[in-house]
């Protein structure tokens, strides 16, 4: 299976229980990464970005591995400053695929 990923602008994270997921910046957005994902609640649930203008935080919302039924996936919420232009790509590479968040930071 080749791995993509998809964004949404959103007003309210929320996780795969449907709970409202807080996060930080004037802005959410909902990334969903169709692989099997490396990162979790094992490697984190949240990480800030001090200093940095336009990421402020990006939290773990879950993840439908070991699912059978469900092609696997992992939800993600990122908080940035504002409402941005933004793409999210999958960068495939001998080694191992990378999951890349372009941020416009003016707009």
């Amino acid at each position: 299976m080749a791995e993509s990923a998809t964004k949404s602008l959103t007003s309210r994270l929320s996780g795969l229980n449907g709970s409202t997921a807080p996060v930080n910046g004037g802005a959410r957005t909902q990334i969903v990464i169709f692989a099997l994902s490396t990162l979790g609640p094992n490697g984190f649930l949240a990480t800030n970005f001090p200093g940095w203008r336009t990421f402020r935080q990006l939290i773990y919302l879950g993840s439908a591995a070991g699912r059978p039924t469900y092609e696997p996936f992992a939800y993600y919420g990122l908080g940035v400053r504002a409402r941005l232009p933004m793409w999210v790509f999958v960068l495939t590479n001998p080694d191992a695929g990378r999951r890349l968040v372009d941020v416009a930071h003016r707009w």
